[in-house]
């Protein structure tokens, strides 16, 4: 394990009153949209602590937006092409101030998240470092070094095994972490039920 890169970090959100319909049968809008928040400003404040360049979200909520303006993020307009494209963009507009630096990819539901496994994250060995989903499906995180800060994006389900292919396929050596702190999100009921109950003890 190598000492901490320094990164470029995008972290896409929905729209609040959008995010995590999901959760529906527990939450109603209202909750779901101030979890959403929540998350965000959580995440935020535990990015920040990392040795970064360039710190964004994107997404097309002003809402959004301004959560990311208060806690020193960069807001960067989702442009409605789906979330890969709007990566893409993400990852054109920090180029503009170099390509040195590798580029990290967060979302926003990992409720486990710490600024330590954050750190060890950044500091693991490999071209390409994915944080998997606790079902092996997903991408909790993406580090994308060197050469392969321009790998293809592919978020969405099945990513997991997407982006280990198209890594090995280039050529870059992949790294996958599986920390709990890392694999658990909140994506379905029960995954709110786990956490809530483990919160609440």
């Amino acid at each position: 394990m190598h000492r901490p890169r320094l990164v470029d970090i995008l972290i896409p959100c929905k729209p609040f009153v959008d995010g995590k319909r999901r959760l529906s049968p527990v939450l109603s809008a209202p909750q779901r949209e101030e979890l959403c928040r929540a998350m965000l400003a959580r995440t935020l404040d535990i990015v920040r602590a990392l040795d970064h360049r360039q710190l964004a979200v994107i997404s097309d909520d002003p809402d959004v937006q301004a959560v990311a303006l208060r806690h020193g993020a960069t807001a960067i307009t989702d442009e409605g092409h789906g979330l890969n494209a709007a990566l893409n963009e993400g990852r054109a507009r920090f180029r503009q101030k170099g390509n040195d630096t590798s580029l990290l990819v967060l979302p926003i539901d990992l409720p486990d998240l710490d600024r330590d496994v954050l750190r060890m994250a950044v500091a693991a060995d490999g071209d390409v470092v994915i944080a998997c989903d606790g079902r092996e499906d997903g991408t909790n995180l993406l580090l994308l070094s060197g050469a392969a800060r321009d790998l293809a994006f592919s978020f969405g389900p099945g990513s997991y095994q997407r982006h280990c292919a198209a890594a090995r396929v280039a050529g870059f050596a992949v790294t996958t972490l599986r920390d709990p702190r890392l694999s658990f999100d909140i994506d379905q009921p029960q995954d709110y039920a786990v956490w809530t109950a483990r919160i609440s003890n």
